[in-house]
């Protein structure tokens, strides 16, 4: 199923509708199906004891089905729960189903749903993780005597700052090139303040994987940071030392690295970064300066790679930067990915925002600039209408809900449109 939200049909949005990509769970998608066969339960007999306490799932449609116009209110049938959707049956015979775009939960070794919490903690070892996910996310500990970047491991060999492991046979560990000051933990971000000399480091643990931001709060820090060989030569650029097992990393045409197993599969990939300065296009509510960016990789023995990430030196370097400057590569687990969204704009184009962690929709300025944005929901469409219920906030961080009634010729018509960009573009949904 697939929803195409723009300017027409989000009427009365005057300003960016922007979700993050850890709140995407916001956006529900409901399906309505035509009623199921339930055998119509036994009415008790006089002098029977009350009704049972209702019961909120079953293990199969028809016994959900029974229970549901027992008690007069919808069932989860558990034998179709998934990461991203539940569905119900309900009093009436007809069944829904609640998609979200993002994973909400997922079977942990014995079988059992767990639901996720990105919320970072601390190990008994130092190290830091989310407390429930499904593929293990892990942060370095580091060193409380570290101060400013202590220059103690040199840059090829660096320190383990973020290891993620997609699935049990594969695992990318992201290293610092200097040694790691301990994190300050806020719900789902650790920030490693100082982490080198004028510049702060800080990972966002995802749903789809984990988000690093690196803030340079100074015009010497970027002067220093001018590459003077390399990929990425004459350009401002970091360097993280890269430990692989059971991939390889590769660089996409589109400008991201791509990890590959050994049958040649996409386990998880790290999108082109985005980069952008202190002063924000306060309409919007997004950043007003915006630099290109680039991914270099650079093989360094078995297992071993360096990933160069660098932006324009002209712009880090122009007298109209305001600080901190920061450089935002978001890596993905392909295996956890379970739908697919973008956005495109209509002043940026051939700009992929597949990975990026928002979506945006409407305009901000009565129809100079334009959004819409795409989310596709890989499930079984049961019935001929949805509902698309979308957790959304502008720039003054005002949250609010929206509803969308979704028929069957908005459906046709968004997918037509789509198909027109992707063939245009090629697989990469990039086209405006």
């Amino acid at each position: 199923m697939f929803f195409f939200l723009d300017r027409d049909r989000v009427k009365g949005v005057w300003r960016w509708l922007a979700w993050a990509l850890c709140a995407l769970v916001g956006i529900t998608f409901s399906i309505e199906a035509a009623p199921v066969a339930a055998a119509t339960p036994a009415k008790p007999a006089t002098g029977e004891p009350n009704k049972p306490s209702k019961v909120s799932s079953r293990p199969d449609e028809t016994s959900a089905a029974i229970s549901a116009r027992a008690q007069g209110s919808p069932v989860e049938v558990e034998s179709l729960r998934t990461e991203t959707s539940q569905t119900f049956t309900n009093p009436d015979g007809t069944m829904t189903t609640k998609a979200t775009a993002a994973p909400t939960r997922f079977k942990d070794d014995k079988g059992q749903w767990r639901n996720i919490d990105l919320t970072l903690a601390e190990a008994p070892d130092g190290t830091v993780a989310p407390k429930s996910v499904k593929n293990e996310v892990t942060l370095g500990a580091g060193d409380a005597s570290a101060t400013e970047g202590a220059a103690t491991v040199t840059p090829e060999q660096g320190v383990d700052a973020l290891e993620v492991k997609p699935n049990v046979n594969t695992s990318v560990v992201f290293g610092w090139p200097k040694k790691l000051p301990k994190p300050k933990l806020n719900g789902n971000q650790a920030t490693y303040a100082n982490a080198d000399a004028g510049m702060d480091y800080r990972v966002q643990a995802l749903r789809t994987g984990s988000e690093t931001f690196v803030d340079i709060k100074d015009a010497k820090t970027v002067q220093r940071l001018i590459a003077k060989k390399g990929p990425a030569q004459g350009r401002l650029a970091l360097q993280f030392p890269v430990t692989l097992d059971g991939v390889s990393a590769k660089k996409e045409t589109d400008g991201s690295i791509s990890f590959v197993d050994a049958k040649g599969s996409v386990v998880s990939h790290l999108a082109a970064p985005a980069a952008w300065d202190a002063k924000m296009n306060t309409q919007a509510g997004i950043p007003a300066n915006t630099s290109e960016t680039r991914l270099d990789v650079t093989a360094r023995g078995k297992n071993k790679a360096i990933i160069t990430v660098s932006i324009d030196a002209g712009w880090a370097k122009s007298a109209d930067r305001q600080f901190p400057i920061t450089i935002d590569p978001t890596y993905a687990s392909g295996s956890i990915n379970a739908n697919f969204d973008t956005y495109v704009q209509s002043d940026i184009a051939n700009t992929d925002y597949s990975t990026a962690t928002e979506l945006r929709a409407g305009t901000y300025n009565g129809g100079g600039v334009v959004a819409r944005s795409y989310v596709h929901f890989p499930i079984e469409k049961r019935g001929w209408h949805a509902y698309l219920r979308v957790r959304a906030w502008g720039p003054d961080n005002t949250k609010c809900n929206r509803n969308y009634f979704c028929r069957s010729a908005n459906y046709q018509f968004a997918k037509s449109v789509w198909s027109i960009y992707a063939s245009a573009i090629g697989a990469g949904w990039i086209f405006w």
